[in-house]
């Protein structure tokens, strides 16, 4: 039995309706983690990258910089 099988199965069988409260409390911390790269990827490209490294360019420019961080991170 594979492992969501068995988070499913064994998990209702326990304690019926807890295999929903497990996947919102998955997608919560989904949610949360998004959150943080969101944060720290805007503070990266307009606070460091843009006064740093990169100033007076177009907006595409910090747009696809931030595109590439939040792949990265």
């Amino acid at each position: 039995m594979h492992t969501p099988e068995l988070l499913t199965f064994k998990l209702n069988q326990v304690v019926p309706g807890s295999t929903g409260l497990f996947i919102a409390a998955l997608f919560a911390t989904m949610s949360s983690v998004d959150s943080g790269i969101n944060s720290f990827n805007a503070a990266l490209t307009t606070d460091w990258y843009r006064r740093q490294f990169a100033r007076d360019r177009e907006e595409q420019h910090y747009l696809r910089i931030a595109r590439v961080t939040t792949l990265v991170l």
